[in-house]
């Protein structure tokens, strides 16, 4: 490569859209255009690295009053820090949020993942989330930013040289949001925007009744701006319901090339992008593609009797002896409302889906039939033809 040169795509860098590029090059990463930074590592901030997870870190600490929330690999680490914790069922809060965003190198600089099931992951109980600012780990005025590849790896029990995979498996479901606002975390535990806007998050994926570790790698099949990702995580087989994430990572250009994982991904998917409502200039929902729009007439219906129910309330209120319940019932309707519509855009995505699938079902069956027809006149024609010249031979 030219050392001279910033088109390492052109000039045919074999680093080029790999995860992590180790060329003794002049050029800084920092400042190359050509990189393919991963977009959740602060590798402009000089400072460390920032927390950028929105969820709340846990408090706990040790007997010797260390933190739980370590921000690096500690081989020392023999416990499970969640098992004897009394809230362990009920927790909403974040594990080592530090960890799942940290770097691939370790402190000599190879790039190898460390991790156990102690330490060297960020850790929720399931059923929980895990919010990703991009805005928080980049140090500029952008709102929104571009991601076509978004990587994590599930806890395998492959941290440590080990080759044994684990049969713990985790459920998720991975959403994004172009929401360009700032989100913040309540005293509920809950992620909401902080003006208290409605923000809504588009499902790339689920894996429904199936669970997975090891690295999930989802290719985009177009470029997305958006400034927020989201794990919810549904289920684990663990004991606790515990999901240990290790590692997670944003990328503006497709990923080519897993040099220095430690084994190759476990899912990998290529995700067929709808278009998504800009937040900043939010419409009306779309209507439901004809072909399929049955999965949606149900939450429409509730939502618009939920809306009904709700002006009624509205209008009874001014006369209402119980004025601090009506108001209280009203907030509840307007949040089921907020949730039905959040639903009902997801549905819309999976109509789209199955809209376009049956496209291609009865376009493939206008083909053949077609084909099937020319295939028969001309069985015909062949059978005349075979005729007339079987009765030319006889008059002959």
């Amino acid at each position: 490569m030219n050392k001279n040169s910033h088109k390492c795509y052109q000039e045919g860098c074999a680093e080029f859209n790999k995860a992590i590029c180790d060329l003794k090059c002049s050029i800084n990463k920092r400042t190359c255009p050509d990189y393919n930074r991963n977009l959740m590592l602060a590798e402009r901030n000089d400072n460390g690295l920032p927390l950028f997870v929105v969820e709340r870190p846990c408090p706990r600490c040790w007997e010797d009053g260390r933190s739980y929330n370590e921000e690096q690999y500690d081989p020392s680490i023999q416990l499970i820090r969640c098992k004897e914790c009394p809230d362990v069922r009920n927790c909403r809060r974040v594990l080592s949020p530090k960890m799942v965003t940290s770097p691939f190198l370790n402190e000599k600089g190879i790039p190898k993942l460390e991790y156990s099931e102690f330490s060297g992951c960020t850790t929720v109980v399931a059923p929980n989330y895990l919010t990703f600012d991009l805005k928080g780990s980049n140090n500029n005025d952008a709102s929104l930013y571009t991601v076509q590849t978004i990587q994590f790896l599930i806890w395998d029990n492959r941290g440590c040289d080990k080759r044994e995979a684990c049969d713990i498996k985790v459920g998720y479901r991975l959403l994004v949001s172009d929401y360009a606002g700032d989100l913040h975390c309540n005293e509920q535990d809950e992620v909401v925007a902080t003006d208290g806007s409605t923000v809504r998050w588009q499902v790339l994926y689920d894996t429904l009744r199936d669970g997975y570790n090891g690295w999930q790698v989802f290719h985009l099949d177009r470029p997305m701006q958006i400034r927020y990702i989201r794990l919810h995580l549904i289920s684990s087989d663990d004991e606790q319901r515990r999901c240990n994430i290790v590692r997670l990572g944003a990328y503006s250009q497709p990923l080519i090339g897993y040099p220095y994982y430690n084994y190759l991904p476990v899912l990998e998917r290529t995700i067929e992008v709808p278009e998504m409502e800009s937040q900043q200039h939010p419409t009306a929902t779309p209507p439901a593609d004809p072909l399929s729009n049955s999965i949606t007439k149900f939450p429409e219906e509730l939502r618009r009797q939920i809306e009904l129910h709700r002006s009624e309330k509205e209008q009874a209120l001014a006369h209402s002896s119980f004025r601090y319940m009506e108001e209280l019932q009203i907030e509840l309707l307007k949040d089921f409302a907020a949730d039905l519509e959040i639903a009902i855009k997801e549905l819309h995505q999976h109509d789209k889906r199955v809209s376009r699938v049956k496209q291609r079902v009865y376009g493939n069956t206008h083909k053949i039939m077609q084909k099937s027809k020319v295939i028969k006149y001309a069985s015909i024609s062949v059978t005349l033809l075979g005729l007339i010249i079987a009765l030319f031979e006889l008059l002959r």
